[in-house]
């Protein structure tokens, strides 16, 4: 019977030796009894901030994106072979139909009209259109008539609106920027002397009806009939100018717009609404691009730094609450 092992022994003979500098260390760590290290507190390593910089950078894509194809609706460009790229722009024509509508002088009673024509790219016709009705009502207006014709992905819309006279000139920069201005023209007419001689006429014939229905109260007989026929007469007039009266009024406190809309087909090339597109339209474009961007690197910076800042403080936490349970 084979003698029995004794592993202890086998362990202890075939197990590493310290060296001698090691041993002297730990027995002066063992005399010391084990003191504490001093503790080093260290930032968080940068990899922990890329998934916030990761979703940092998304945002400013998508943002760009959008804010790029918002851009492209108002400044577009269209070519074709052998077509001279045009650029389509409302401002300039929307600032020269500013001027044209000139404000009513105040105390005035001043009937305002103007007339509008847009042009809508192929595949936007039903945009304007709808942002015609949108743009009218929030600016407390109302679509009185409207007409609109399809063909295709294009089509002719004409609408007569109804807007605050007080708000016109912001109503039409606003519809101005829903697609290229074709034409603009306004036209105001001094109302006042009318309205002032119809409220005029109308106090007067609502003191001699009053008269008369004083002097009805105290006849009889022929005098009786004859006042109620002259009481007829002057209740009629009191009627016909209280209706003109409101009318002056309606025509003074709402501006009447006709506009048009007219959209191109698919695959038609716009006529040159602004010249050629040149270096100086090119400047404008790349400066407007600029603007654009350092707008949505502030509006991501407004989101992504304060993530950032919470998630470095999140890790710093939890570093410090684990190094304490460690100690």
């Amino acid at each position: 019977m084979p003698e029995p092992i004794d592993l202890e022994h086998e362990l202890r003979a075939i197990a590493p030796r310290p060296r001698p500098q090691f041993r002297a260390s730990m027995d002066e760590q063992v005399a010391q009894g084990f003191p504490r290290p001093a503790r080093r507190w260290r930032l968080p390593r940068l990899q922990i901030l890329v998934p916030a910089l990761g979703t940092g950078l998304a945002a400013i894509l998508a943002v760009a994106v959008v804010l790029g194809t918002r851009g492209g609706s108002d400044h577009a460009t269209t070519s074709s072979p052998g077509v001279a790229v045009q650029r389509e722009s409302a401002a300039p024509q929307a600032d020269s139909g500013a001027a044209a509508l000139a404000p009513a002088p105040p105390g005035r009673r001043v009937e305002r009209s103007a007339r509008l024509e847009l042009g809508a790219r192929a595949g936007r016709f039903g945009t304007v259109t709808d942002g015609v009705v949108r743009t009218t009502q929030r600016f407390g207006g109302f679509v009185s008539t409207s007409q609109i014709g399809r063909d295709g992905s294009g089509g002719t819309a004409t609408f007569t609106l109804r807007i605050p006279a007080a708000r016109l000139d912001d109503a039409m920069a606003e519809l101005s920027r829903l697609g290229t201005v074709r034409s603009i023209e306004g036209s105001t007419q001094d109302l006042t002397g009318s309205y002032d001689a119809t409220s005029s006429q109308l106090g007067d014939a609502r003191t001699q009806r009053t008269a008369i229905v004083a002097k009805l109260a105290t006849a009889s007989g022929a005098e009786a009939d004859r006042l109620r026929t002259r009481l007829a007469a002057a209740t009629a007039k009191v009627d016909r100018l209280e209706r003109r009266q409101r009318e002056l009024r309606a025509r003074t406190s709402y501006a009447t717009v006709d506009l048009t809309v007219v959209g191109a087909r698919a695959g038609a090339v716009a006529p040159p609404a602004a010249g050629p597109w040149t270096p100086g339209d090119a400047w404008r474009d790349a400066r407007r691009a600029l603007e654009v961007a350092a707008g949505v690197l502030i509006v991501v910076a407004s989101f992504a730094v304060p993530l950032a800042l919470l998630a470095w403080l999140a890790v710093w936490l939890r570093r410090r609450r684990r190094d304490a349970i460690l100690d």
